[in-house]
């Protein structure tokens, strides 16, 4: 097998119908623009095909972003996104070579790690954990399948919580839905125009969306298949005001006769979800350490020292609380995740 970047337009158009393919109803060129093709203080995505016997068989990119880690340095960082093997050439060990190919070009980037989003359950995540990948908890959240009986309307719900949408941004400010999680925690960093163009100018604009009575929270939610998506939700770091914002929401997406997404990377709110009978699926935000020089620059115990008084470096040591490696507690929203 061989790895190939993307380099044409032609090449483009045959990975998005290899998408579709493998994930049907994937999106269509303006959600792979919006994927591949944005600009930002971080280096263009890498697009990469696996060829075997003349013929591709697979591909994935690699996105790039910033974090902030814990200690305050920012960080390059490249996200395995849009991964996929075509159905006859599965069982042959593609994911797992797309894996080193990502991991080697995040660092020939410049970037420090490479990130990925798994179910616990897939055979992805499977293979990542095998590659050596760190493993920070994730959740996906689902609000309960509540269809009402025929003397029960849902409108009486939707009432006790009520909302305000809009769309003017002379109203609904930005800024009103950017305040970030508490600064000892990692989390995705942007300039302003970097967070419209990930949170906002998407191909399928959110809602903005807030309490009408106290005005403690506003959200940002945008519609896939059968559910209202979670987008944001400020403040980032109240969650009283967060879950307050998810009945709300839940209570708004039943009324149209739909469920509730959102995704977290906190415990507590996981906990909380199912509590309120959530569904939850478990899942992993994995990171594998790319380029290790620049992860010592942002994160090293003492960046002056010799290289050979460091510990040793080993994805693990990541997410472990008592290595000076650890990248501290992340804080990952839906729309960061996307």
């Amino acid at each position: 097998m061989t790895c190939r970047l993307v380099a044409d337009p032609d090449a483009e158009v045959r990975y998005l119908a290899a998408l579709n393919v493998c994930f049907p109803g994937w999106g269509d060129r303006a959600m792979f623009d919006w994927c591949f093709a944005r600009e930002g203080s971080w280096p263009r995505a890498d697009l990469m095909t696996l060829h075997a016997d003349g013929h591709v068989i697979a591909g994935t990119a690699n996105t790039y972003r910033r974090v902030r880690l814990a200690n305050g340095q920012g960080l390059t960082v490249a996200i395995m996104t849009g991964s996929w093997t075509l159905p006859e050439a599965r069982g042959r060990g593609a994911f797992t070579r797309l894996i080193d190919e990502s991991r080697d070009r995040a660092a020939a980037r410049g970037a420090g790690l490479l990130l990925a989003y798994v179910a616990c359950g897939n055979a992805s995540a499977s293979r990542l954990r095998a590659a050596g990948a760190a493993l920070v908890p994730t959740w996906y959240c689902r609000s309960a399948v509540d269809v009402p009986s025929p003397l029960e309307s849902p409108a009486p719900r939707a009432a006790a919580h009520p909302i305000a949408e809009g769309a003017d941004r002379q109203q609904w400010p930005d800024n009103l839905f950017a305040p970030g999680a508490p600064a000892d925690l990692t989390q995705f960093l942007y300039t302003d125009r970097e967070w419209r163009a990930q949170f906002l100018d998407r191909p399928a604009a959110p809602v903005r969306v807030r309490d009408a009575g106290a005005h403690r929270w506003a959200a940002l939610v945008d519609r896939a298949s059968l559910f209202d998506r979670v987008l944001a939700v400020a403040p980032a770091h109240d969650d009283g005001a967060c879950l307050d914002a998810i009945s709300a929401l839940t209570a708004r997406a039943r009324a149209a006769g739909r469920r509730l997404f959102t995704f977290t990377t906190t415990a507590s709110r996981a906990a909380s979800l199912r509590e309120r009978g959530f569904d939850l699926i478990d899942g992993w935000l994995t990171a594998l350490v790319a380029d290790e020089a620049a992860l010592r620059q942002a994160r090293g115990p003492d960046p002056g020292a010799p290289a050979s008084s460091w510990p040793p470096l080993v994805s693990g040591a990541l997410t472990d609380r008592t290595s000076p490696w650890y990248l501290g507690d992340w804080f990952v929203q839906n729309g960061d995740r996307m």
